[in-house]
């Protein structure tokens, strides 16, 4: 288990078969690809499922400011703020536009996944799939090899079945209630992940 950013690109970096960097600031192909890219690849991976390491609970501060319409008021999200998870009214209609969550509540409290950057604090199987994603993304500009790729995006759906699979064990969490533009939000398509290849 990793316990620092550069002990998660190693363990991306061991799944290619390279030598580990010293540190992300290390003057090397995979040391300049993982600093580029690996804050992005970790909100991209946060974003995929609600992962109980990296979950916070806020009551939302009311904006000053009223939407010019369709809504009463608008709350302020947390500046660390990845994914809505609940609110605490689920069954009244909001929605996320930019920075804000506009809805007629006169207050919102809400559960969300957050940008953890501790890597310490993350949950071995949140860890796994960041590497494993993050393996994905380098594997044909630093191996050149296709078929490496498409084997970690497959590990990687299979990472994030299991921690699915694992959170149904420990307690269901209350879940905002389905509807399509909270799936277009969240992403949520029949499609599984697919990186871009490099030319």
């Amino acid at each position: 288990m990793a316990t620092t950013e550069t002990g998660l690109v190693n363990m991306a970096l061991t799944q290619l078969g390279e030598d580990p960097i010293g540190d992300l600031t290390e003057d090397s192909k995979p040391g300049r690809f993982a600093l580029s890219h690996y804050a992005n690849v970790r909100d991209e991976v946060l974003r995929a499922h609600n992962w109980n390491s990296a979950m916070k609970r806020a009551a939302l501060a009311l904006d000053t400011l009223i939407p010019v319409f369709g809504y009463a008021r608008q709350f302020v999200l947390p500046s660390d703020f990845i994914k809505l998870s609940f609110t605490d009214t689920p069954r009244e209609r909001y929605r996320i536009e930019g920075l804000r969550i506009l809805s007629d509540q006169q207050t919102l409290s809400i559960i969300y996944v957050y940008r953890l950057t501790n890597v310490a604090q993350m949950d071995p199987l949140l860890q796994d799939a960041i590497a494993t994603k993050l393996a994905a993304e380098m594997a044909v500009p630093i191996t050149g090899n296709r078929d490496m790729m498409r084997d970690l995006v497959a590990l990687y759906d299979q990472k994030l079945a299991e921690a699915r699979f694992q959170d149904s064990r420990e307690g269901p969490l209350e879940q905002i209630q389905g509807s399509a533009w909270t799936d277009a939000w969240e992403g949520v398509s029949a499609e599984p992940y697919r990186p871009i290849e490099s030319a």
